[in-house]
């Protein structure tokens, strides 16, 4: 995931957490995945819509996670938007935002983490 974030790429959490830069963000997703090693999130884009004289595009869907967690497997779901730029020919991710619009199945999912 990192190698499509630019290097000042600024992500917005579901749990409204940001974190800017490449590094940062990979750092952050590396240790989510060491304590929980059996997350999935999955990003289904619903309309790209690119404006290339700026060599820009907007990509934005629906994502779902899952994991698990003490008392139960979360499974939280939202929307997303992103957006890309050509870099030296290469599409990379300058921002992403994340917005939960549900939660279920743990006490993860009872208030805002």
């Amino acid at each position: 995931m990192a190698r499509l974030w630019m290097d000042d790429a600024h992500v917005v959490r579901s749990t409204g957490a940001q974190v800017v830069g490449r590094e940062g963000n990979q750092q952050r997703m590396s240790q989510q995945f060491a304590t929980r090693p059996d997350t999935i999130y999955v990003r289904k884009p619903s309309t790209v819509d690119v404006y290339l004289p700026w060599e820009i595009a907007s990509e934005h869907g629906e994502w779902t996670g899952q994991w698990t967690e003490p008392d139960g497997t979360v499974d939280t779901a939202g929307t997303y938007m992103a957006q890309w730029r050509r870099v030296g020919g290469q599409w990379l991710v300058q921002a992403e935002l994340y917005v939960p619009m549900r939660c279920s199945g743990s006490r993860y999912c009872s208030q805002r983490p």
